[in-house]
């Protein structure tokens, strides 16, 4: 089966009060996808590279929970792996452009690269 994403939508709320990630080390976040071939137990990964470089500088990955019967929705809470120092070297909200992909071990969606908010 095909996994397809859509929409990668953080629900975590920050200090400031918007919905974001999380980027300390170590630091659980969470968030909604909607797609295709959704499913509980697809691993997530969600990429930052900051620009010029080929090397992503914080990297949360976790695994999808609550889908609905129809495949179409799915949440997943997200641990932050890379010690870094946020993606602006402050704790404020900072917008970034992420990577998101998902697979269930044998078939890898297609990357989508939505801007989302970070913060310590």
């Amino acid at each position: 089966m095909s996994i397809n994403l859509n929409s990668f939508v953080p629900t975590s709320q920050l200090r400031s009060g918007n919905k974001g990630l999380h980027w300390t080390k170590d630091s659980t976040s969470t968030a909604s996808l909607t797609g295709s071939g959704l499913a509980n137990g697809l691993t997530v990964t969600v990429l930052y590279f900051p620009s010029k470089s080929p090397n992503p500088t914080i990297k949360w990955t976790g695994t999808t929970y609550n889908f609905n019967p129809a495949t179409t929705s799915c949440d997943v809470d997200l641990d932050e792996k890379l010690d870094n120092d946020g993606p602006a070297h402050t704790d404020y909200d900072t917008s970034v452009t992420v990577s998101v992909t998902a697979t269930d071990g044998t078939t890898t969606s297609n990357t989508i690269e939505p801007t989302i908010i970070t913060a310590s």
